[in-house]
């Protein structure tokens, strides 16, 4: 059972070692924040928003250009938090 324990870790780890895992998964809370804010839905309404490193990063209308602003930058897709921000009424 220890291990197939320590696969499952090893894989969730992808890697890294603990300490990595655990300040990517803070970096990542930290971008997921970013986009629950007032601000952000204020700012970014009708958009979808990519955050990285508890900033926005990018933001468009279309999801699939949001993607290839992404990819034409030097950010890690999978590291960064993507959501779309519902306009605000009123």
């Amino acid at each position: 059972m220890a291990e197939i324990s320590e696969q499952v870790t090893q894989r969730v780890l992808g890697g890294r070692t603990r300490d990595a895992f655990a300040r990517d998964l803070l970096d990542f809370a930290k971008s997921s924040n970013v986009l629950l804010t007032e601000e952000t839905a204020r700012r970014y309404g009708g958009e979808w928003v990519a955050a990285h490193n508890g900033k926005v990063v990018a933001h468009n209308a279309d999801y699939d250009k949001l993607l290839g602003e992404l990819r034409a930058s030097s950010l890690p897709i999978k590291a960064t938090a993507i959501k779309y921000i519902g306009k605000l009424n009123g």
